[in-house]
């Protein structure tokens, strides 16, 4: 009798949630020679939809507009010192409306836009930031523990990395990010306010900064 054993092995992989995004900026009017200028901050967010209830969105929750996708979890942030370079901006909520969702690549897409009065001719820049991107090929494979931040709480866990065939490179799920634009309300010679251009296409991609 010819006994075949059959061997499984299995690796796991965290996936962790956040997809890419895009923060844009404008002016209501860019003529306003107020003290104040009106600003519309628009967030743009993907999420990985099979998460949690926070980043889930089918079609009821477009409908009704809620709840919002992670919602209350963490801020927009000024990132400009001193605050005082701020002109009076105030961290917005990244929680968004649920736009789109695809249950093939298991995502969900937000968009939510505020508007605040900031001093005009400040320039200062803005960003939400986090280190729980999708995972990625990084060279940097170094295994050890990290400060981490899962929608505003901060823990100390270890971080995973899963070596490959390639070399040095191995695939990590703990990259950080730094997804924002800045702001610059100089008023140009023409007595208009400096506007800038608007990318209206939401990749998973796109991203300003990325540290393994």
């Amino acid at each position: 009798m010819i006994h075949i054993i059959l061997l499984f092995c299995f690796v796991s992989v965290e996936s962790s949630h956040f997809y890419g995004g895009t923060v844009t900026w404008r002016p209501m009017s860019n003529t306003d020679t107020s003290s104040k200028v009106s600003i519309l901050f628009t967030q743009s967010y993907q999420w990985r939809r099979s998460y949690g209830s926070a980043t889930f969105c089918d079609q009821t929750i477009i409908t009704n507009q809620s709840p919002k996708l992670v919602s209350g979890s963490d801020t927009l942030q000024c990132t400009t010192t001193p605050s005082s370079a701020c002109g009076s901006y105030s961290s917005i909520d990244i929680g968004e409306y649920c736009t789109d969702f695809s249950t093939i690549v298991d995502s969900s897409s937000g968009q939510i836009s505020t508007l605040q009065n900031i001093t005009a001719g400040s320039k200062f820049c803005v960003a939400f930031q986090g280190t729980a991107w999708i995972g990625l090929q990084s060279t940097n494979c170094v295994t050890g523990r990290k400060k981490r931040w899962l929608f505003g709480s901060a823990s100390t866990t270890k971080r995973t990395t899963v070596s490959t065939t390639t070399g040095a490179t191995c695939y990590s799920t703990s990259a950080a990010w730094s997804i924002g634009c800045c702001v610059d309300l100089t008023f140009r010679s023409d007595g208009i306010i400096n506007t800038p251009p608007v990318a209206t296409i939401l990749s998973q991609n796109t991203l300003y900064s990325l540290t393994a």
